[in-house]
């Protein structure tokens, strides 16, 4: 399944759109392939940060190839993203006490 996550700030003229293509980096390390319930909270989250996982990777691309603290701050950013979906989709079935 290949995502694409469209978003659509209050200026029209800003609106763009981020393509998560299955089997990269992002769509991996965000596991959005495994969701065994199917439950549709798993898929938004998992989504949402493969998304922006790619995001980060398209603009790491793009830095100078000499910016080691840049892609630094951008690879620390995306195993971020990774634990935090991680947590997120914990957190859909921890329950109460």
């Amino acid at each position: 399944m290949s995502i694409v996550i469209h978003v659509q700030p209050h200026d029209p003229a800003g609106n763009f759109a981020v393509s998560v293509a299955e089997g990269s980096e992002a769509h991996r390390r965000c596991g959005v392939s495994f969701n065994p319930s199917e439950d549709r909270r798993v898929t938004k989250i998992k989504a949402l940060a493969a998304g922006l996982m790619q995001a980060i990777d398209d603009e790491m691309l793009a830095l100078d190839p000499d910016d080691g603290d840049g892609k630094r701050a951008m690879a620390s950013a995306k195993t971020r993203v990774e634990a935090a979906q991680m947590f997120a989709v914990k957190g859909c079935f921890m329950g109460p006490k």
